[in-house]
């Protein structure tokens, strides 16, 4: 069985772990970035270049893992909205720099496929708008 490599961007922690329980609650095992420096980089190493690797999905934090993360293995990569931004810009620049993780020199595929999914609003979220005023 081929098994995809995939990864998500997220910027909330919450987000990241609430997503974490329902790719393993599926069975689709997932890696995370954490620990030292060595660490991520061995998790990286292992998610990129391991074929027989059960982790397949690697999550990704927004701020975490925002500039120096090669990951030319990718066949999919799925950024989780909300992405709260200060402006249409820096939201923009935010998910131009997690779709140049996968489309670098070294890509082992003529495409990868990036989806968008919005997350659903949470009280957290709701409380980042703006009134209407009348």
């Amino acid at each position: 069985m081929i098994q995809f490599k995939n990864y998500s961007v997220t910027q909330f922690e919450d987000l990241k772990m609430s997503l974490r329980s329902v790719f393993t609650e599926f069975g689709h095992p997932v890696a995370t970035l954490q620990g030292s420096a060595s660490q991520r980089d061995k998790t990286i190493l292992e998610w990129q270049d391991c074929p027989a690797s059960a982790q397949y999905i690697l999550l990704l934090s927004l701020e975490q893992s925002s500039s120096g993360i090669n990951l030319t293995s990718a066949h999919h990569g799925m950024l989780i909205y909300p992405m709260l931004a200060n402006s249409k810009a820096e939201a923009a620049s935010f998910e131009m720099q997690a779709i140049a993780r996968a489309r670098r020199q070294g890509q082992r595929r003529d495409t990868v496929y990036v989806w968008r999914f919005v997350a659903k609003v949470s009280t957290m979220i709701s409380e980042f708008r703006v009134p209407r005023r009348a």
